[in-house]
C-alpha cells in the first residue's frame, strides 16, 4: 500500500492495537471513525473519507465478531473503491462466516478461533514473508503449550515473545499440519450448537449483539466485567476482548461479553447460570 502512495489509513475506533500497529510501523497516518456499536458508523466514515485523497487512502474495514455490514455501510464501501480509495477487510472473527462485501484486499489471523498454533493470510498483493527465525520456533512452541494446558501462565508466556516478533514470517509445518486437521464443517455446526443453547436461555437484560453469525456469541450486558470474572473463575473465557487505549478519545463499548467459540452443554449451562444469577 505505501508503495502505492497510500499514506492514511481509515480504521475503526473499537479495535484491537495489534490490528493498527502494522500500519504505524510502515509509517501511516491513522484516522479513526466512530463506531456503531461494533462495526464502523458508515456517516462517520463518509466524514473521514471527505477529510483525505483518494488515492491516499485506505479503508481497513473489520468485520469484529463476524458482523456484516448494514446496507448503508456496504454502500459507502462499495462507492469508496469506485473512486479509488483501497479497502482492505479483516475477516478474522469472520473466519468461518460467509462474508458479503467485497474489498481490494483481506486479511485473516486464524489462530483467533482455530485452535492452531499461528497462521495468518493475506489475500491480495504483498511482500513474501521472511525466513523463521529461533525467537519464531519458541513463539511457536508456547504457543502450543497455550492450546495444550491454557492458563494465565502460559498466555502471559504468548504475549511476552510476540511483544517482540512483528516481522511476518512462513508458518511452522506443525501449524499447517494443524490447520489441513480442522474439519470445518463440524466445527461450523459445534459453534450453531454452542449459540443456540446460550441463546435461548439468556436472562431479560442481556441482548446478543452478532446476531445470526458462526463466530463467538458476544452478548450486551451491564454487568459485563462482573460476568467476565465470574465465568473465568469457572474457567470459561472468551477469545476475543479488548481493553480501552489509553489514548483513545472516542466512546468505546464496556457492556460487550464474548463467550467461547465451542463450549459443553454443561459450559453453556454455566454461563446461563451466572448472567441469571447477576441480572436477578
Amino acid at each position: 500500500m505505501v508503495r502505492e502512495g497510500r499514506r492514511t489509513v481509515i480504521v475503526p475506533t473499537y479495535a484491537c492495537l495489534t490490528m493498527i500497529v502494522p500500519w504505524q510501523l510502515e509509517g501511516m497516518r491513522i484516522e479513526q471513525v466512530a463506531c456503531d456499536p461494533v462495526m464502523m458508523d458508515p456517516a462517520d466514515l463518509e466524514r473521514a473519507l471527505a477529510r483525505c485523497s483518494a488515492d491516499e487512502t485506505v479503508v481497513f474495514y473489520c468485520e469484529t465478531f463476524g458482523c456484516q455490514p448494514s446496507r448503508a455501510l456496504s454502500d459507502v464501501l462499495g462507492e469508496t473503491r469506485g473512486r479509488g480509495v483501497r479497502v482492505v477487510a479483516d475477516r478474522t472473527h469472520s473466519v468461518l462466516c460467509d462474508s458479503v462485501c467485497a474489498a481490494d484486499m483481506e486479511v485473516v489471523s486464524a489462530r483467533k478461533l482455530l485452535s492452531i498454533p499461528e497462521i495468518a493470510w493475506v489475500d491480495g498483493k504483498v511482500d513474501q514473508p521472511s525466513r523463521r527465525s529461533e525467537a519464531d520456533n519458541a513463539l511457536t512452541r508456547a504457543r502450543q503449550q497455550f492450546l495444550s494446558t491454557p492458563s494465565v501462565a502460559t498466555f502471559e508466556a504468548v504475549e511476552d515473545l510476540a511483544d517482540e516478533l512483528w516481522t511476518p514470517v512462513s508458518p511452522s509445518q506443525d501449524a499447517m499440519t494443524a490447520l489441513e486437521a480442522v474439519d470445518m464443517a463440524g466445527l461450523r455446526a459445534d459453534v450453531r450448537r454452542t449459540r443456540t443453547r446460550v441463546e435461548v436461555g439468556l436472562p431479560p437484560g442481556c441482548t446478543v449483539v452478532n446476531e445470526g453469525v458462526c463466530a463467538p456469541l458476544v452478548v450486551r450486558t451491564n454487568h459485563a466485567d462482573k460476568a467476565a470474572d465470574a465465568l473465568y473463575s469457572r474457567g470459561i473465557v472468551g477469545p476475543i476482548h479488548w481493553d480501552r487505549p489509553a489514548s483513545s478519545r472516542l466512546e468505546w463499548p464496556s457492556d460487550l461479553l464474548c463467550l467461547p467459540l465451542v463450549m459443553t452443554p454443561d459450559q453453556c449451562d454455566q454461563c446461563i447460570e451466572v448472567l441469571t444469577a447477576i441480572h436477578s
